[in-house]
């Protein structure tokens, strides 16, 4: 009901004026980061966060605001080269050392796309891919290294257990042997004796879905969720170059990442990780996060005829 209600409301709010408080709404999230950061009264799986009563602010919390002030940042030519690629940074700096690997990797993601849409030349935009593949290998390079030579056992045990968690039965394979088994014991219509597991409800609510009801319900829920995202995608095509348009690209990367890193992760495709899957992972927080994103999208549909202009109504 909090997240329809969220919804309804950002629909009716002109997205345009949020246009206006870029600056002062980076500076907000940048500081918000800094004060979980810095005055942590909780921390989940050494992650930092802030909790009051039954609101819990963490990485995730900052990210949607973040991308409210990304939008208006590629949208406008009024910051520098530099300035623009230190803006980017800070907040990966935070991500890194709260630490959300998780919420940093969605950043990324969502920089990238913004900027391969920005106002930038095809030189410029050359340029910078070129030096972050260039970072990339460097980082490959150094995360090997740091694989055989920095990381604790623990860490290289959770690598390593991806690839063959057979051998890791007891540890860190287990979560990853545990899915397979829930999933082979669904059936098109669902296991005959329901299992338990951790985190059914949350990180892995898509396998809670499947094993109960089967993989016919568990594809038309897949299904649903990735048309969201074309619908989406489609209406991004007719945009004109404006706030609204990387505002919906903005949300739409977000949520699209979302959605395909968690159905590929319970698949044993990708590492697990804290990603939810949207409305259908239990927790308040990440139903508030994509019921934001659609808002936003809903926002700026409504508003589609006024694309472009720079006015701002009352």
């Amino acid at each position: 009901i909090t997240s329809m209600g969220l919804i309804i409301r950002l629909m009716f709010i002109d997205y345009r004026k949020l246009q206006r408080f870029s600056t002062p709404i980076y500076l907000g999230a940048v500081s918000l980061m800094l004060f979980i950061l810095v005055m942590p009264n909780a921390t989940v799986n050494g992650e930092a966060m802030l909790k009051i009563g039954p609101i819990v602010i963490q990485a995730w919390t900052v990210l949607p605001i973040l991308l409210v002030a990304l939008a208006a940042f590629f949208t406008e030519r009024k910051w520098k080269g530099w300035q623009l690629t230190g803006l980017l940074i800070l907040p990966l700096f935070w991500f890194m050392l709260l630490p959300n690997l998780a919420v940093a990797l969605l950043y990324m993601v969502v920089v990238a796309i913004l900027f391969s849409f920005s106002y930038y030349t095809r030189k410029q935009k050359r340029h910078v891919f070129l030096t972050i593949a260039g970072l990339i290998g460097v980082g490959t390079i150094y995360t090997i290294y740091a694989y055989k030579s920095i990381l604790a056992p623990y860490q290289t045990e959770r690598i390593r257990a991806f690839l063959q968690p057979e051998i890791y039965a007891d540890t860190s394979g287990y979560m990853m042997l545990q899915l397979k088994t829930v999933l082979a014991g669904a059936g098109w219509f669902g296991a005959e004796t329901v299992t338990y597991f951790p985190e059914a409800h949350t990180d892995y609510a898509l396998v809670q879905l499947i094993h109960t009801s089967g993989y016919l319900v568990g594809i038309m829920v897949i299904v649903v969720m990735l048309a969201i995202a074309l619908r989406i995608l489609w209406m991004i095509r007719t945009m004109p170059q404006s706030f609204g348009k990387f505002l919906v690209l903005a949300a739409v990367t977000l949520y699209s990442c979302q959605s395909v890193y968690s159905i590929l992760m319970i698949f044993g495709l990708l590492p697990l990780a804290g990603i939810p899957l949207p409305f259908i992972s239990y927790g308040v927080t990440p139903f508030l996060l994509n019921a934001f994103l659609i808002g936003l999208v809903l926002s700026v549909y409504r508003r589609k005829s006024y694309m472009g202009q720079r006015t701002f109504s009352a």
